[in-house]
């Protein structure tokens, strides 16, 4: 059993050994009001046989509103049976984007259909291209080795947008 668990740590650590991690995007963000969102998704321009990320952050801002306009009479030419008007209060979210952009992904190339990250440990294989069934256009197929990451930090006192090339 002993060297059952001592193969099992071995093998675990050399799979952790080979994941690697770069940051593809560290950037400021100006003051936002609400929730802050990453959201980061591969675009491989197969023109040039490179890879990037198209990252977008959004600011999701939600406000509470007052509304007074209503009733059950209103624009009937009938009198209100009461002098009050109606009113309700309900939340309104707006969606501001804060920054978009395009970054390069370093050490990820196209070798035919493969999309593949070049890295110390050796290639991981990201995906393939090829054509989406239903309309036929070209489509990005991930295999699961690659992901990006995206997140709002706090660095001193401000908030930075932090995006992750990951492999497994």
């Amino acid at each position: 059993m002993k060297k059952f668990i001592l193969a099992l740590l071995v093998l675990a650590s050399t799979a952790m050994a080979s994941a690697t991690e770069e940051t593809v995007l560290k950037e400021t963000l100006p003051a936002t009001r609400g929730q802050v969102a990453v959201d980061a998704r591969f675009h491989i321009d197969t023109d040039m046989n490179e890879a990037f990320a198209d990252i977008s952050v959004k600011d999701l801002v939600t406000v509470y509103v007052h509304d007074c306009t209503g009733g059950p009479y209103r624009g009937t030419g009938r009198p209100l049976p009461h002098p009050s008007p109606y009113c309700r209060t309900f939340a309104q979210t707006n969606v501001y984007t804060v920054m978009s952009t395009k970054v390069k992904i370093e050490k990820v190339t196209m070798n035919g259909n493969e999309v593949i990250y070049q890295g110390a440990e050796g290639d991981v294989v990201c995906g393939t291209m090829g054509r989406s069934r239903v309309l036929r256009v070209p489509t990005f197929y991930l295999s699961g080795n690659c992901t990006l990451e995206g997140e709002v930090v706090s660095e001193n006192g401000k908030n930075v947008a932090v995006v992750k090339f990951k492999t497994k």
